[in-house]
C-alpha cells in the first residue's frame, strides 16, 4: 500500500506534473513525472469513468498503488508522478508492470533533457 505521506492530492501538483512534465505511454497507462525542490516523492492517480465502473476503476488504482508502493522508496525527493489510466486498463495483465516501466522511462527522458523542465 502506498504510504498516505506519497500520495499526492493537492490539484496544483497535478496540473502542474501532467503539464509540465515528462510524459510516457505504455500499455494502458501513461506515466507524467517531473522534479521540485521540495519534500518527499508523490504519486497522483487520475483513474476516470472511461476505465469503467466504480468497481473497475477502484481496483485499477489499487493495482497502480500498489506498483508504485514499491517503487518509491527508491525515488529521489521532490519527484511528482501522476498516472493516468486508459480505457481498458481494467482488464490489462500488465498493467502494474506498465506503470513501473512508464515512470522509469519517465525518469530516463528526465535525466536526458538535463533535467530542463524543473517547475516549483
Amino acid at each position: 500500500m502506498l504510504p498516505p505521506a506519497h500520495r499526492m492530492r493537492r490539484g496544483t501538483d497535478f496540473s502542474l506534473t501532467t503539464r509540465h512534465g515528462t510524459k510516457v505511454t505504455r500499455g494502458r497507462v501513461v506515466a507524467y513525472v517531473r522534479t521540485s525542490d521540495e519534500g518527499a516523492p508523490l504519486v497522483g492517480l487520475i483513474v476516470g469513468k472511461v476505465v469503467g465502473n466504480s468497481v473497475a476503476r477502484h481496483r485499477v488504482s489499487r493495482r497502480l498503488r500498489g506498483a508504485m508502493a514499491e517503487v518509491v522508496p527508491g525515488l529521489p525527493s521532490g519527484c511528482h508522478i501522476v498516472l493516468r489510466a486508459l480505457s481498458g486498463a481494467a482488464e490489462d495483465p500488465d498493467l502494474s508492470h506498465d506503470a513501473v516501466q512508464a515512470a522509469s522511462m519517465a525518469f530516463e527522458q528526465l535525466a536526458r533533457r538535463g533535467d530542463s523542465r524543473r517547475h516549483a
